[in-house]
């Protein structure tokens, strides 16, 4: 089994494989805590890409992206070692839509205090176990951010 962090760094790698197939230069940041992964720039335009890797079912506490930022989901579920990943790219706005539809959801579904949102528009979950720490973020599955996909405009769009 591939190290957690191995596998985060892959997907940042082939996040900037993908950007600069697209004729932008990327650079991976490097680092075990850093708030931003890849930096993209041309002689216009400058992003900071955040990227969040699974191999399971779930991205887990995904915190969002804010500003002109990036977030990109690249999602490695059952490939094998010569396949590409799915890639899922939101920007601040797109998430803010996404966040909103999914609390929508969890209010139907759990209630509507069974979290909190912070100032920075994060969610917190209240933890499940007295003593525990509360959950921070939100679960994602690939086919709740479907429409996303190969969303790779986001990032050359111009503000």
């Amino acid at each position: 089994m591939v190290e957690k962090h191995l596998i985060g760094l892959a997907g940042e790698y082939a996040v900037a494989s993908e950007i600069c197939r697209r004729g932008m230069n990327a650079v991976v940041t490097l680092g075990k805590r850093k708030s931003v992964d890849i930096i993209v720039e041309d002689e216009s335009l400058a992003r900071l890409i955040q990227v969040k890797t699974k191999t399971g079912r779930e991205w887990p506490g995904v915190k969002g992206v804010k500003g002109d930022n990036i977030l990109i989901l690249v999602d490695f579920q059952k490939r094998k070692l010569m396949e590409r990943a799915d890639f899922y790219i939101f920007n601040a706005e797109d998430w803010e839509n996404f966040q909103s539809e999914r609390i929508k959801f969890y209010e139907k579904k759990y209630g509507v205090n069974s979290f909190k949102v912070r100032d920075d528009g994060v969610l917190i979950w209240p933890a499940k176990t007295e003593g525990k720490s509360a959950y921070v973020g939100i679960g994602i599955l690939a086919e709740n951010v479907a429409d996303f996909k190969e969303n790779w405009d986001k990032i050359f769009e111009r503000s």
